[in-house]
């Protein structure tokens, strides 16, 4: 774990939220949805980096996390995490959408688990009907072939290649099946009403 960096995917838009999703409250742990993702991820890796959009400032709630801001010439939530693989490109990316609230540290132990006992895979995420690609972790050689493929590439049909799910199906991708108790904590919050 020592080559794995955490990263908090925060540069979401938010919209059908109608504010900040990095800045709500936790309801059990009554601090914000960044912080609480910051403080898990901070327990299983030695450096945790944000990623958000240029103009988001979390500095007045996380002053001492490291912040990129997202660069890469892909959209959606591959522009982050490719964002922070040129940044940090000898290191594995465990990734983590802070919409998570749900997550837990038996989550992050059982996706490194299996990433330890196989090297071979370029990631390894839960799956149900659907990979859940905002939570899982990535390896280094996987991005830099990511990335390469995606240096001079324009958008195609539906913007199908910068989906995660359509890379991680195209990829050997490890994918863990996924308990109803796994499901509730990689739940993600998009609107006020699923609160």
């Amino acid at each position: 774990m020592d080559h794995t960096l955490g990263v908090i995917l925060a540069g979401g838009f938010s919209s059908r939220m109608g504010q900040d999703k990095a800045l709500l409250i936790h309801s059990f742990y009554k601090i914000s949805w960044l912080e609480k993702q910051y403080n898990l991820l901070s327990t299983f890796f030695p450096q945790v980096v944000v990623s958000k959009r240029k103009e988001q400032n979390y500095f007045n709630i996380l002053p001492s996390a490291m912040y990129l801001s997202d660069t890469a010439a892909v959209e959606g939530p591959l522009r982050g995490i490719l964002t922070v693989h040129q940044k940090f490109p000898k290191m594995h990316l465990f990734v983590a959408a802070v919409d998570l609230p749900g997550l837990n540290p038996l989550i992050i132990s059982k996706i490194m688990n299996q990433f330890r006992k196989n090297p071979e895979a370029d990631a390894v995420v839960f799956k149900d009907q659907y990979f859940e690609p905002l939570c899982g972790v990535y390896k280094s050689d996987f991005l830099a072939r990511l990335c390469k493929q995606f240096q001079n590439l324009q958008e195609t049909e539906e913007n199908k290649t910068f989906s995660l799910q359509y890379i991680l199906e195209n990829a050997n991708t490890l994918s863990l099946p996924i308990s109803e108790e796994d499901l509730q904590a990689l739940r993600n919050i998009n609107s006020p009403d699923q609160l």
